[in-house]
């Protein structure tokens, strides 16, 4: 046979493989671009990849707002997990009363081990039991610290346990743990949504799903008693039985398409709405050094209303 000819059906034989493993990159590609679309971005894949990630996280932020009643509460929470968890949070509070408006600034700190907490400034127009204006000298910018357990009696401190136990818990857990919970939440329906009802919307140039969520009382304080039981926070008061047939708590959820990650909670009924931020980022943080018991601080607060 010519070289010619040998050479036609070489060049033939190298187009035809490169024919067909061209429609194989394009078949592989349009494949993963229809699971990443319709599967990985998928409402349902998004909002549980979401609780997986606030499961295994070092820290986030949490900024809640919250008026009723007059009453306005601006808070802001650090929660941190690790060698040593803790949650950090400034509060303001602000309400109107018959003397004026009355504003509270406070500081506190929570382990799993103790309590720490101080009023950074008090402002208000009420007088002591004589007439007289009252003085927080004595009560602010000390910082009171709960007692140690003794005996092996359990921890009084809560802070830290509050702030965890949240609409949706924060924690640095185990793959395994995380599997075990995320499980228990969806075979009981703690969260329960619609992925068809759910919408899609940009918040700050980032794509987002907005979720309409029932939160299932029993269900969900199931879930905290395991989550406590995970972070050795012991779960006292959590008793699944006292909310049998209570209505769902209904919040609406944002959170990032790609980042996974919850960006709002807004109360459907009621006032408080919550933003999370900074997720994952180390945050500094040191206990103080000089503290006096909290029950003193206690009889201060007492004493300054006389």
């Amino acid at each position: 046979m010519p070289k010619s000819e040998t050479l036609k059906k070489v060049i033939k034989r190298t187009t035809n493989t490169q024919r067909i493993a061209l429609i194989v990159v394009i078949l592989l590609m349009l494949s993963g671009w229809i699971w990443c679309h319709y599967v990985y971005m998928s409402p349902k894949q998004v909002f549980w990849g979401m609780i997986d990630n606030n499961l295994a996280t070092e820290s986030v932020t949490r900024h809640v707002v919250q008026e009723e009643g007059g009453q306005t509460l601006d808070q802001t929470m650090q929660l941190q997990f690790g060698a040593s968890n803790s949650a950090h949070n400034l509060i303001n509070v602000k309400q109107a009363g018959d003397t004026g408006e009355n504003e509270v600034k406070s500081e506190t700190i929570g382990t799993p081990k103790n309590d720490f907490s101080r009023y950074v400034s008090i402002k208000t127009g009420q007088k002591t039991t004589d007439g007289k204006p009252i003085d927080t000298s004595s009560i602010t910018n000390v910082w009171a610290k709960t007692d140690d357990s003794k005996d092996g009696q359990p921890s009084s401190a809560q802070y830290f346990q509050q702030s965890v136990l949240g609409i949706v818990p924060y924690a640095n857990l185990s793959y395994q743990q995380r599997q075990e919970l995320i499980k228990l939440m969806k075979d009981k329906k703690a969260y329960d949504f619609s992925s068809e009802q759910t919408k899609t919307e940009k918040r700050n140039g980032q794509a987002v799903y907005v979720y309409t969520v029932s939160i299932n009382p029993k269900p969900y304080i199931e879930m905290l008693q395991k989550f406590s039981k995970f972070m050795g926070l012991g779960g006292e008061g959590l008793d699944p039985s006292q909310y049998e047939g209570a209505p769902p708590l209904k919040v609406e959820m944002t959170v990032g398409k790609a980042s996974r990650q919850l960006l709002k909670i807004k109360y459907v009924d009621g006032g408080q709405e919550e933003t999370y931020s900074s997720q994952g980022l180390e945050q500094a943080g040191s206990l103080p050094n000089k503290t006096i018991p909290l029950s003193e601080l206690q009889d201060r607060i007492q004493k300054s209303m006389q």
